[in-house]
């Protein structure tokens, strides 16, 4: 992500980022786990009803 972020900054090009905030505590039970990936699911589809705000930088450099 961070060689991406950086051709995007050396070729002018906008560098848009989703990722799963911190504060989202997956526990999964299991390798594929129902309950959690409805929940991440969830947090997805509400996040773009709220119009999702892109993240333009890695969660490193925030």
């Amino acid at each position: 992500m961070y060689q991406i972020f950086l051709d995007c900054q050396r070729d002018g090009i906008d560098y848009n980022l989703a990722y799963i905030p911190k504060a989202f505590e997956l526990k999964p039970n299991e390798d594929v786990d129902p309950v959690n990936m409805g929940k991440l699911f969830d947090l997805g589809y509400q996040s773009a009803g709220d119009g999702f705000q892109w993240y333009k930088a890695s969660p490193v450099f925030e």
